[in-house]
């Protein structure tokens, strides 16, 4: 049985697939900025710790100093002055792109941190001179940065993480 499509009208409600496309670029954009603004300072830190061996160099200085009687206090006061300052220092003096003093850290992780910040153009200046408010004024700079982060977290075998989130839900 054949039906008459002469008296066929679109809906009024269909929007037209450019627009539509738009609109889908524009809140996946939006995610993955929203992404690195809230993400990318942290994990850089913890990056950051983990090349400078935060907490294998805080457990055996504890127990080195445990084992000789040193009291609680200063054993906090030892950790804090160091390991906990100079890696604060460093993971200041990467902010600015800079790269720390030798000592700090071996040649592998001098490698890997390298490998990132060249994640950037040799020109290229962070706002207010740090890169975590340079993140935060400016995402759209921070992809190729942030999946270089995410490469190097993993073979530092740290747990990973997505660095471009995905959509779980449809959004009309």
């Amino acid at each position: 049985m054949l039906r008459s499509t002469s008296n066929f009208v679109p809906s009024a409600d269909i929007v037209p697939s450019t627009s539509a496309n738009l609109y889908e670029r524009l809140k996946i954009q939006t995610a993955n900025y929203n992404n690195i603004k809230a993400h990318f300072g942290n994990r850089l830190r913890t990056f950051l710790n983990k090349l400078f061996k935060k907490k294998d160099k805080t457990k055996s200085l504890r127990e080195e100093m445990q084992a000789s009687g040193s009291s609680e206090e200063d054993i906090k006061e030892a950790i804090r002055s160091r390991v906990y300052v100079p890696c604060n220092q460093m993971k200041s003096t990467i902010s600015r792109k800079g790269m720390p003093e030798v000592g700090l850290l071996d040649d592998q992780s001098r490698r890997k941190l390298n490998a990132f910040i060249s994640s950037y153009p040799k020109e290229y200046v962070f706002k207010e001179n740090s890169i975590y408010y340079d993140a935060m004024a400016s995402p759209e700079n921070y992809f190729k940065a942030f999946l270089k982060l995410a490469e190097l977290s993993e073979t530092e075998e740290m747990k990973p993480f997505a660095c471009f989130p995905l959509r779980t839900t449809f959004i009309p």
